[in-house]
């Protein structure tokens, strides 16, 4: 990818753990992408699907928020997300998502450069 394409690409984090936020920021802008948030609810993320994002780095549990307007939000605007989550599995959001990408935290930078590159790929 260009210097160019790269700097086109944006990515949503959708994250509440400040540190765990700000590691992502970090590890995504050393891509070379720039960053939509980092946000910690469902309602700043749907603020933030203005056209510009690429892709999305969701945490399954903000705080016991329900992350369905979001994940709907997705997928009706086609930009395709990962789940992150210090639980094992994502299983626990419900069959319907087995489908989406989920990595486990804490993310190391090696896994955020995976995630977005799967999530490019898509």
């Amino acid at each position: 990818m260009t210097d160019q394409a790269s700097a086109e690409v944006t990515v949503l984090i959708v994250e509440d753990d400040y540190l765990i936020a700000e590691s992502l920021r970090g590890f995504i802008e050393g891509m070379g992408h720039a960053i939509a948030g980092p946000v910690a609810s469902v309602r700043d993320a749907l603020d933030r699907l203005d056209g510009r994002v690429s892709v999305a780095l969701v945490d399954i549990n903000l705080g016991g928020e329900p992350i369905t307007p979001l994940v709907t939000a997705l997928r009706e605007a086609d930009i395709p997300f990962a789940f992150l989550s210090a639980y094992a599995n994502a299983g626990r959001i419900g069959a319907d998502l087995n489908d989406v990408p989920f990595f486990p935290k804490p993310v190391s930078r090696a896994v955020a450069i995976k995630a977005v590159t799967l999530l490019l790929s898509l």
